[in-house]
Parts: structure tokens; sequence; C-alpha cells
């Protein structure tokens, strides 16, 4: 299963939005970051409107708070939040998320921080981060 332009992706705890503009001029998708931290959304939307783009678009708040069921697909970082965090997330992206909407985790499958069976290994692979090399995992909402 591969990302289009079709696709509506997610960024959950997207930071500065660095991730957001790679994943929009890669797949043309329409991407959108959730981010609690005020001064890092205003930078990310300094930034894309220095680039004059209209996509990704940015919002600020918890991301637990933000609404899923239009997204078919969502970005996370393990390793950002704490095991709590993850399973309470894990358990938003079930009730949530269509069926085959995919999640794209670093560092941890969501198997490792949930007993429900609301997720299937598509794909892992590894990426190299400025901080050393990771993983990367696909999931597919059941």
């Amino acid at each position: 299963t591969r990302l289009t332009a079709q696709d509506r992706v997610v960024d959950l705890g997207c930071g500065t939005g660095l991730g957001c503009f790679f994943l929009a001029r890669l797949l043309q998708a329409n991407v959108h970051g959730v981010e609690i931290n005020p001064e890092f959304v205003r930078r990310a939307q300094a930034i894309r409107a220095e680039l004059g783009w209209t996509n990704p678009s940015f919002s600020c708040g918890d991301l637990m708070d933000h609404p899923l069921g239009e997204a078919t697909a969502v970005f996370v970082y393990s390793t950002s939040f704490t095991d709590d965090q993850l399973t309470s997330l894990i358990d938003k992206m079930g009730r949530e998320l269509s069926e085959g909407a995919l999640v794209i985790s670093v560092s941890s499958p969501l198997s490792a921080h949930s007993t429900q069976s609301l997720f299937t290994d598509i794909d892992r692979f590894p990426v190299n981060f400025p901080w050393g090399q990771g993983t990367v995992f696909v999931q597919a909402r059941l």
C-alpha cells in the first residue's frame, strides 16, 4: 500500500512541520500537522507562507482532541510519547480510523504498546535520521 495524492495525512506531534512539508511535496497529498506547542505551529505557518504553499495545514492543540475520521494515513514518532500516551493514542486511532487507514510510526510498531489487534503490520524498513538509524513501521487499521 502506497500513499498517493488522494490521501489525507495527519502528522500527530508535527513540531515545526518539516515532515509535513516533505510529505506534502513528495506525495502532493493533503497533509495536516497537529502540534501542542504554539511556537512550533507559528514557525510551521511562517515557513509555509515563505514558500507560498497552501499545503500542508497546521493546527495547535492536543492531538488526543484532533478528529482522525477523515485521515487515510497518520504519521507519529513513537519515541515522543510515554507508553501510556501511546496506548491511549492507539485506542483513539482504533476508534476513529477507517478500515485500511495507514499508521506510519517511527521506532516501534503499534503492537508493542497495545494488546488489542486493531492494526496489522504491512512493512518495516530502516531509515537514517540525524540522530542515527531508526525503523519505520507501516501498519493498517483492521
